[in-house]
């Protein structure tokens, strides 16, 4: 289902997010699979960049913007939080995982 979000009062389309998404993340700045040593504010950037389809500082400015006109930073988080509850390439990443984690049967000699 496609999302939009409203930043600084423009509607972007929320894409799906997928493999590429993951790419174009990591190259702006937040590694979904290691965010947790990325900080808040460079993950928010980086998620902007990616909604908005432009460069970090231009999303950085269009945050602030969107921070000092009354926004807040939980309407971003929010629309992308959604993006990766949705996403099949994660759902299927997990699955992956989940499997390679499970113990197999032995094979009889």
């Amino acid at each position: 289902m496609a999302r939009t979000i409203k930043i600084d009062g423009r509607s972007y389309l929320v894409r799906e997010f997928d493999f590429n998404a993951a790419c174009e993340l990591a190259e702006k700045g937040y590694d979904i699979f290691n965010g947790d040593n990325a900080p808040v504010l460079v993950r928010m950037r980086a998620i902007a960049a990616w909604v908005m389809n432009v460069d970090e500082e231009t999303a950085g400015n269009v945050i602030q913007r969107h921070i000092i006109d009354g926004g807040s930073l939980e309407d971003i988080s929010n629309a992308f939080n959604a993006a990766l509850e949705e996403s099949g390439f994660l759902r299927g990443l997990r699955d992956t995982v989940a499997d390679d984690t499970e113990e197999k049967p032995k094979a009889k000699k």
